[in-house]
């Protein structure tokens, strides 16, 4: 029989509960919880390498073409913002 979530998150936190005084316990799942989460993030890149790659080649053509601020440019206008 599958449990709903609301069933299953009941039964973890039950565990857990059950848990929560063995010192031990809570030392290793504290480490499996932070392997999981390792497993389970997405990365928060939303480019792929050919994306990066081509706004690279996009950036570099600019540049020839003199389209873009100079760090001069950039850094007055920062100044402006403070």
């Amino acid at each position: 029989m599958d449990m709903t979530t609301r069933e299953l998150r009941a039964s973890i936190f039950e565990d857990l509960n059950f848990l929560l005084d063995d010192e031990e316990a809570m030392c290793q799942l504290k480490n499996y919880l932070e392997e999981l989460k390792k497993k389970t993030v997405k990365s928060p890149c939303a480019y792929t390498l050919d994306k990066v790659k081509q706004r690279l080649r996009n950036t570099e053509k600019d540049a020839i073409a003199g389209r873009g601020l100079t760090t001069e440019e950039v850094m007055a206008q920062s100044e402006e913002w403070v």
